[in-house]
Parts: C-alpha cells; sequence; structure tokens
C-alpha cells in the first residue's frame, strides 16, 4: 500500500513536526509536537500504546497516537471501569486528505493495537463543529455518543 505507518521515532519526529498544518485549528487536531509530548509522557510513565508516524509515497503526511489513557470524569459513563483507549492527536495533512489516507492508516494502526492489546475499545473526541471530522470516523465505525466533553466543544465517539 501506499500508505505506511512507522513508530515513532527520532527520525521521523523531526520529519512530522515540519508538516505544514497552518490551514488545520488546533481545536480539531493537537499540534504534532502536542501529539509527541503526550506519547512521550504515556510512555514514560507506562501507559500502553502506539504513535505513529503516517507516510504516503514516501512522504510524511501525518501521525496519530492510541493509547491508554488516563481516566477523565468527563468520559461517558458507559466506559467508567472499563479498559479502553484513545484516539489522540490524528491528522492528516490537508493536502492529502480526501484519498483514503487517512481511513487506511487509522485502520492499520487499529490492527496493530488490538494484535498487541486485544479488541479494545476506543474511545475519542471530535470538535462539534469538525464536520469533515465527524462524517470521518463515523465512516470508519465510531458511534457518536451525543455526549461532550467538561467543555462543551467536542464529540465523545466510540468504537466498540
Amino acid at each position: 500500500s501506499a500508505v505506511q505507518l512507522e513508530l515513532l521515532d527520532y527520525y521521523n519526529r523531526k520529519e512530522i513536526v515540519k508538516i505544514d498544518r497552518s490551514d488545520i485549528p488546533v481545536e480539531f487536531a493537537a499540534k504534532a509536537e502536542d501529539t509527541i509530548a503526550m506519547a512521550d509522557y504515556g510512555k514514560n510513565i507506562g501507559l500502553p500504546g502506539k504513535c505513529f508516524a503516517i507516510k504516503y509515497n514516501r512522504n510524511y503526511v501525518g501521525i496519530l497516537l492510541i493509547g491508554k489513557a488516563v481516566e477523565d470524569a468527563a468520559d461517558p459513563a458507559e466506559l467508567k471501569g472499563r479498559y479502553y483507549f484513545r484516539v489522540l492527536g490524528f491528522f492528516i495533512q490537508s493536502k492529502y486528505q480526501g484519498l483514503g489516507i487517512g481511513s487506511v492508516a487509522l485502520q492499520k494502526a487499529i490492527d496493530e493495537i488490538y494484535t498487541e492489546y486485544g479488541p479494545v475499545t476506543l474511545l475519542l473526541e471530535c470538535h462539534k463543529d469538525n464536520e469533515k471530522g465527524l462524517a470521518f470516523y463515523e465512516k470508519n465505525g465510531f458511534v457518536n455518543t451525543g455526549k461532550t466533553n467538561a467543555k462543551g466543544t467536542d464529540c465523545f465517539m466510540i468504537l466498540e
């Protein structure tokens, strides 16, 4: 496939932070530096998960972090006491959107997570005004719970 995932490493983290994402609001997707910092933090405190550099035809085009997150009081009630992972800091550079790269990358990443950790439930937050994002996640099997985070800005979406 033209879409490849690489585990985050010393080299690709330098390439990912160079991706132009000036037209993607930080409310819609965390900056690459922040996603990398989250991945490093999770690794340092021993949380299971994986952070991927996303490549398309040899170009770095995005990042995706899936990991066991610290539970948050605002998380959906149906997940309380359950073992679940979060999809965090996922973006594809705008000029590469609409080509199916995100769907392939997300599916490959989920397959790797399931292979290593079993079929865990996945939770994500998508900004309620990010119509393209909401449609993308629904197309990829996530269900919009209709509940929002504590700030009321992001919809919780779950993949069982």
